[in-house]
């Protein structure tokens, strides 16, 4: 599946129009370009649309192959674990069957 093709589905299932979700940082022309893979989104663009659609960038930009990966992989901490490396930006947490990996994304200004 296409990052666009991921945008348009997610889009579509929670019931928003392209409007919506392209609010005051994208044009809804240019979102309809991406949705159509004839545009590549900026990662500022992309991270807009991840947090209008409420999924992360990382699930955006994943293939199915790895979405299914990470849904087959075994726990790996005990049901209480929780790893914050701050110096990272990413957090791990374990709850009963699963692992969540959040990165967290900064930019650096000079």
């Amino acid at each position: 599946m296409t990052l666009g093709q991921k945008l348009r589905q997610t889009r579509l299932s929670k019931g928003l129009s392209q409007s919506q979700v392209a609010g005051d940082c994208v044009t809804r022309n240019m979102l309809s370009q991406i949705e159509n893979d004839q545009a590549s989104p900026s990662m500022r663009t992309l991270e807009h649309l991840a947090q209008a659609l409420g999924v992360s960038v990382g699930w955006l930009l994943s293939d199915e192959q790895t979405d299914a990966a990470m849904e087959r992989m075994p726990l790996i901490f005990s049901s209480s674990a929780r790893i914050s490396p701050s110096s990272t930006g990413q957090s791990i947490s374990g709850t009963e069957s699963r692992i969540s990996l959040s990165p967290v994304f900064s930019s650096v200004s000079e």
